[in-house]
């Protein structure tokens, strides 16, 4: 059986390091064998079975699915009897893989302290699902914190990026008039990615950041300031439907289970469509006649829209479905004409490698059909005729010579794509 120890926890006022080791066994998993995150927030009176979450959390895939024992100093007990339960989403989620392991604590405790029941956190991307999230939580008298992760779509070391990024989040809180913190931590740094991607494509044919650890690696990272500022709820966004037939490791059966102290966990618009999400942001939009900046580009690590990759062209047309033009949701990049040319080398493309996304455009290609709505300098007639199935069997039976004319223009247009264009 493999083997993690906590060796020693080091903390200040808004920061703390986790030193751990692992058994040769684990090696090719990890980068480092330190664990940081970075807090707006003064934590250094949250005790160290909460400062552990965010570490073991991010590690918990790792645990289950190579069987490894871990043992650390101390443990929430709420968080602690969760475990079962998250472990059995992903068994839900994922009936074909096997989750052994074992999380041994020296000490499991129940913390003296208090929540706020109006207290609650979003955690704010900027993106599509967190802007309709927000949204529809203020329609409800709801007035979150927002909590945005420098390390999760923003590389730690891209502090323009992340500047840019978080300047979003500051403008959102001010102009809704809410309050926003930020947490930077190496949690997508600290584990190998690569060599995870290469174990989890071969046990649930996914990435290991979209299959295994989004949902509750970001999610854990809150506890510190959950427990310190007395919050009673984290909401995070929905990726997915219940309409969707495609999984993440963010899901409600995960999600939902994820609890520290007397702070719960809400997967939230799980019963909203994208395409459903946005039209409740156009609304706004249309209604206020005002600007909203949503950042939805994983392409471009600079916190800018690169308006040419298959997330924003999805984004984009999924506006102006609903008669919005993208400049007025931070898709100024975007070009109608550049989409209209290259549509088949990286929207068909990448739903010939992911099935999953055929349903999602064609919501975006009905709400078209449906609206009808004809901006100037927007004309998407095109588009309202596209027959995705059909323009993706078509490439399937040319794929050796599809693939090469993609390879081609990926690689002219510096462009990045989910798929790997090497092999």
């Amino acid at each position: 059986m493999e083997k993690i120890s906590v060796i020693d926890i080091e903390r200040e006022k808004n920061y703390f390091n986790v030193k751990f080791e692992y058994s040769q066994g684990l090696s090719s998993y990890f980068n480092d064998c330190n664990f940081w995150c970075e807090y707006e927030d003064d934590i250094s009176l949250v005790p160290t079975g909460i400062l552990l979450i965010p570490f073991l959390s991010n590690i918990l895939p790792i645990i289950w699915i190579k069987n490894v024992r871990v043992e650390l100093p101390e443990l929430d007990q709420k968080f602690f009897h969760s475990l079962d339960k998250i472990r059995q989403g992903y068994k839900d989620i994922y009936p074909e893989l096997e989750v052994n392991g074992e999380i041994i604590p020296k000490k499991v405790k129940n913390y003296e302290n208090s929540i706020d029941e109006q207290k609650s956190i979003l955690f704010f991307s900027g993106g599509v699902d967190a802007t309709s999230s927000l949204l529809q939580l203020l329609e409800q008298k709801a007035y979150p914190l927002l909590v945005t992760i420098w390390g999760s779509d923003v590389p730690i070391q891209e502090e323009e990026g992340w500047m840019r990024k978080y300047h979003i989040t500051e403008k959102i809180s001010s102009d809704f008039q809410l309050h926003s913190t930020w947490i930077k931590s190496n949690f997508r740094e600290f584990i190998s990615e690569i060599n995870l991607n290469d174990l989890s494509h071969r046990l649930i044919n996914d990435g290991w950041w979209h299959g295994m650890q989004h949902g509750i690696g970001i999610i854990s990272l809150a506890s510190p300031i959950s427990y310190s500022r007395n919050i009673a709820m984290q909401y995070i966004s929905s990726s997915f439907s219940s309409q969707d037939s495609n999984h993440a490791a963010s899901d409600p059966k995960i999600d939902n289970e994820f609890s520290v102290y007397k702070t719960q966990t809400f997967h939230y618009q799980y019963n909203m469509t994208r395409q459903e999400k946005i039209h409740m942001i156009s609304k706004y939009v249309k209604k206020y006649d005002c600007n909203l900046h949503i950042h939805v580009c994983w392409q471009n690590k600079t916190g800018i829209n690169c308006g040419k990759c298959d997330k924003c062209m999805r984004t984009a047309f999924g506006f102006l479905a609903e008669g919005v033009e993208p400049k007025k949701v931070n898709l100024e990049n975007f070009s109608l004409n550049w989409a209209k040319r290259n549509f088949k080398n990286i929207a068909i493309f990448e739903m010939l490698f992911h099935p999953y996304r055929i349903p999602i455009w064609e919501s975006i290609r009905d709400a078209a059909r449906l609206e009808n709505h004809d901006l100037p300098n927007y004309s998407i007639e095109w588009f309202k005729k596209m027959d995705f199935r059909k323009e993706v069997s078509e490439a399937k039976k040319n794929k050796f010579i599809f693939m090469l004319r993609v390879r081609s223009f990926y690689f002219r247009n510096r462009i990045r794509s989910f798929v790997d264009l090497s092999k």
